[in-house]
């Protein structure tokens, strides 16, 4: 199953592969991005992948928090054209009086805050989405550009935020250097899809295998923990394999002090979703994702047991 976004209303709906026109394609070769025409209550839309799984209850979830994005925008912008249109008349502290005597008889100081509050606060949701890593759903229309660009406005908001704005903007830097962090660290976990001149296959979610691995996998498996277990050595690097494990918890027998990276869990949600799309194309016996994630867990283990076993001084 896939999750879309429609040009026409810009929300997100969830398709089945025989309602989406695939020009030949398999439905593992439909990927993110990918811009699709389906079909929804018999009437026919053009719109882009934003996601897909198995999980038909992820993908609920998943459509539930884009389109509640998309409405909170839309307010938004109604808001900001509102403030922009009083901001462009009188002074800044009338401006506001005047925005709020079109809704309401008796605006107070209280009323006005909100309001401002109302708009440093879509402005902190819009900086940090920018920020997230797994399946950060973006709009794939310019809205945000223009939402950004009407955001400019609010400078000439009074000054009694201005001390509050300072604060804000710390708070965004912070989360930025933070984001950038967890980002660069793992990316050092995966190949690169330029890796081996090339030769990688695409998972989903922007994840890349070594080709030599996913067609050994595939043919080698009949199962999708196999193909999961597999998997795992073409999509994230040695020194990752060796350094990690797959929740971060330190192995058992050493202390519940150490500290432990987990493997990147955008990579591991590409495996398994991957894996379990196989197996639902092939007629494989129906595994969940918890068993999947236990096996890769195991295999983990045992890849961490031979290498030490044939490298004992590297121990």
């Amino acid at each position: 199953m896939f999750l879309v976004q429609s040009d026409n209303d810009n929300r997100a709906y969830i398709v089945d592969y025989e309602n989406i026109e695939n020009g030949g394609k398999h439905e593992h070769e439909i990927l993110k991005n990918d811009i699709v025409k389906f079909t929804i209550n018999k009437k026919q839309h053009d719109g882009q992948v934003l996601e897909f799984s198995n999980n038909s209850q992820y993908l609920t979830n998943q459509r539930s928090k884009f389109n509640k994005m998309i409405d909170e925008k839309k307010k938004s912008s109604q808001l900001r054209s509102q403030l922009n249109e009083s901001l462009s008349l009188k002074g800044v502290g009338l401006q506001m009086i005047h925005l709020h005597q079109k809704n309401q008889k008796n605006p107070s100081k209280d009323d006005l805050k909100k309001q401002i509050e109302l708009l440093k606060a879509q402005k902190r949701e819009s900086l940090s989405a920018e920020n997230r890593n797994i399946c950060t759903l973006t709009p794939h229309n310019q809205n945000n550009k223009l939402l950004n660009k009407k955001m400019t406005s609010e400078k000439n908001v009074n000054q009694v935020v201005s001390t509050e704005k300072k604060t804000d903007e710390v708070e965004v830097k912070d989360k930025n250097d933070s984001g950038k962090l967890n980002e660069s660290q793992n990316v050092k976990q995966l190949f690169s899809p330029n890796y081996d001149d090339g030769k990688m296959k695409h998972l989903g979610n922007d994840v890349y295998c070594r080709e030599v691995i996913y067609s050994s996998a595939l043919g080698a498996s009949h199962k999708a923990t196999h193909l999961a277990r597999r998997l795992l050595e073409g999509v994230f690097k040695h020194e990752a394999l060796m350094g990690c494990t797959l929740t971060g918890q330190a192995p058992r027998g050493t202390s519940k002090k150490l500290i432990v990276k987990p493997l990147d869990q955008r990579a591991k949600d590409a495996i398994v979703d991957f894996s379990m799309r196989i197996a639902t194309e092939k007629n494989w016996p129906s595994q969940n994702r918890g068993t999947i994630f236990k096996e890769m867990s195991q295999k983990l283990t045992e890849y961490k047991r031979d290498h030490n076993k044939k490298n004992p001084t590297q121990q």
